[in-house]
């Protein structure tokens, strides 16, 4: 059975200030739709999964990916650094599949000491519930299996973060003529079987 996100939430994560609770998107059965005016969060929405996926973030500024780790500053909230001596930044996901729901976190604790900001490097916390009692997963072999496997599979993440500037980074757009071949070929993986074809056709001539 496929994975159900049920809820995304944020805390203090650029300009979503404050707690989990109140930025809090719950989802329902079916298609949902995130729609918003520019520059309201829908790329920074984006952002919290690719933190989760693959430690980078999209840069608006710099129109380009970024380490999330040399990032974090950046993505703290201004609000929360202006005015919070101590806060997290933060993104959670509840998603079931099957019987099993799991709640991740990717997050990162920020502090003020003498006037200086400092923070954590990005930590993750998976909790696994099954029987209504959360068991927290520690080993971290365990916890990226869950995240690669269970939550969006490698095999399908190139189909499921297709947003703007990630389809920028797969594929190179400039060029009208050659741009639809290129994504089917990016997002398919032709060219890997086009390979595997003439590998086999070349070992069967040898043999």
């Amino acid at each position: 059975m496929g994975t159900i996100i049920n809820s995304v939430a944020f805390e203090n994560f650029y300009n979503y200030y404050g707690s989990y609770k109140a930025n809090e998107y719950k989802f329902k059965s079916g298609l949902n739709i995130v729609n918003a005016d520019n520059n309201m969060g829908k790329t920074k929405f984006f952002n919290g999964f690719m933190w989760m996926l693959s430690d980078q973030v999209y840069d608006s500024d710099n129109e380009a990916f970024a380490d999330a780790n040399e990032s974090l500053v950046k993505m703290a909230s201004g609000k929360a650094k202006a005015e919070d001596r101590s806060f997290k930044v933060g993104f959670r996901v509840v998603f079931t599949n099957g019987d099993v729901e799991y709640t991740v976190e990717k997050y990162s604790d920020f502090s003020t000491l003498d006037g200086e900001l400092l923070h954590t490097p990005s930590m993750m916390s998976v909790l696994k519930k099954e029987n209504n009692a959360d068991t927290p997963v520690l080993d971290k072999d365990e916890q990226m299996d869950i995240i690669n496997r269970v939550f969006i599979p490698l095999t399908i993440r190139n189909y499921a973060l297709l947003q703007g500037e990630s389809m920028d980074r797969l594929v190179n757009l400039s060029s009208k003529k050659e741009a639809l071949s290129d994504t089917i070929d990016t997002l398919a993986g032709i060219s890997v079987l086009k390979g595997i074809c003439y590998t086999s056709r070349e070992m069967a001539k040898k043999a």
